[in-house]
């Protein structure tokens, strides 16, 4: 395997075990993951409007940065901003 696939394989090994491993911690450890969650919502919450204004910035460059996962988006999105506002 060449240098350049071997990086591109360890690449999307990370990113498809991020939402995994989240996934995995939510369930085990649900007062960990909450705790994470209100600290990641305040550091946004600080950004007020343009917190939002990002991540709708980060959803179109998903769409233009093909390699770039819409379900991680979309993940980051409800761990963010909660499932229903995180989805709209």
């Amino acid at each position: 395997m060449s240098a350049t696939r071997r990086i591109v394989f360890v690449f999307w090994l990370v990113i498809t075990l991020i939402p995994i491993l989240g996934l995995v911690w939510s369930v085990i450890s649900p007062g960990d993951f909450e705790y994470w969650q209100s600290l990641a919502r305040q550091y946004f919450g600080v950004l007020s409007v343009a917190g939002p204004v990002a991540f709708i910035l980060l959803q179109a460059g998903q769409v233009i940065v093909t390699p770039v996962s819409h379900y991680t988006v979309g993940a980051i999105g409800g761990y963010l901003y909660g499932p229903y506002w995180g989805g709209v």
